[in-house]
């Protein structure tokens, strides 16, 4: 008898996702985070059953934070030709700090004793 064709396209782990509240999570937080940093689960944590964050493992935020930079920077490339287009020159960052109002020491916060 002849065998039914299997498809073969790349294939993904999937990776479970868990709910859970975020009382629970304070409760078992040890668990929680070797359920996702060595089972490469997902945990969406949750109040009054909505989501508030998320527990994903070091791959997966390494990807986010690479894609934002990605995207920061195609911005940046965007903003300087429009400006260019203009006939507008970039301003140095000390120069835009100065004019804002942003070059200002910043004072040191001293620790108070109990």
């Amino acid at each position: 008898m002849r065998q039914p064709r299997q498809c073969v396209h790349s294939v993904h782990k999937v990776h479970p996702m868990t709910r859970i509240p975020v009382t629970k999570a304070r409760k078992t937080l040890s668990d929680v985070v070797s359920h996702v940093a060595f089972g490469g689960d997902r945990v969406v944590l949750s109040r009054n059953g909505r989501d508030l964050a998320a527990i994903v493992p070091m791959d997966v935020y390494r990807r986010i934070e690479a894609e934002e930079d990605r995207r920061d920077l195609a911005d940046m490339d965007r903003a300087l030709r429009e400006a260019a287009a203009r006939g507008e020159k970039p301003i140095p960052y000390e120069e835009a700090r100065k004019s804002l109002g942003l070059d200002r020491p910043r004072r040191r916060r001293t620790r108070r004793r109990a």
